[in-house]
């Protein structure tokens, strides 16, 4: 097992799911989001679960293959899995770090769990006739 920091993360669909590539050091490293059989990878699995962001240390257990492209050698090395690492203060990388897209997400699914809420409380006061009909007599307000 070693120790990587996440200088970058990118997604491409493939035909089996969804390629990560992890940029650490000037490597590539890559897991997916499923095995051909149809089930979660299990690096995928904890990738999720921790919601590991760019600037972050973590163990990772790596397959590492020489392999061929258009008669150039390569290493392809692939994240079996993630172990646990406490984040100890490191140097900033060079690059701005964007916001934790993990973060973005949860906020996205809070907002669409609190319109959605909105929406129903709605469509119940409208079926119950309320809102819709202006009282006949308001009678003596109070200025705001």
């Amino acid at each position: 097992m070693k120790t990587i920091k996440i200088e970058g993360i990118e997604q491409k669909s493939v035909q089996y799911g969804i390629l990560f590539k992890i940029k650490s050091d000037r490597k590539n490293y890559q897991f997916f989001t499923t095995k051909k059989d149809g089930g979660e990878t299990k690096a995928f699995g904890q990738f999720k679960k921790y919601k590991f962001g760019v600037g972050e240390n973590v163990n990772v257990e790596v397959k590492e293959e020489e392999k061929e492209y258009e008669g150039k050698p390569y290493t392809q090395r692939t994240i079996l899995y993630f172990g646990v690492v406490e984040n100890v203060p490191t140097a900033p990388i060079a690059q701005p770090v964007k916001r934790n897209a993990w973060k973005e997400l949860d906020d996205l699914q809070e907002r669409v769990k609190r319109l959605e809420k909105n929406q129903a409380g709605m469509e119940e006061t409208k079926a119950m006739g309320e809102g819709n009909e202006e009282p006949e007599d308001w009678g003596e307000q109070e200025p705001f």
